[in-house]
């Protein structure tokens, strides 16, 4: 890729059918790892919204 984040045209026709290719066969464009907070996880167990849960602890 050329400096300052700019594309040639074939380079950016690359990244497009690349793209569509992954797109075909399914494949996600990234994966996102989220880590769940343990206050969030007992409070899942509980049954509980967050307003519910914020006033028991407040």
């Amino acid at each position: 890729m050329q400096s300052d984040d700019f594309m040639t045209g074939e380079e950016l026709g690359n990244t497009l059918l690349t793209s569509i290719r992954q797109m075909k066969q399914g494949k996600p464009a990234r994966e996102t790892q989220v880590e769940v907070l343990k206050a969030a996880e007992i409070r899942h167990r509980m049954g509980l919204s967050q307003g519910e849960f914020a006033k028991r602890w407040t």
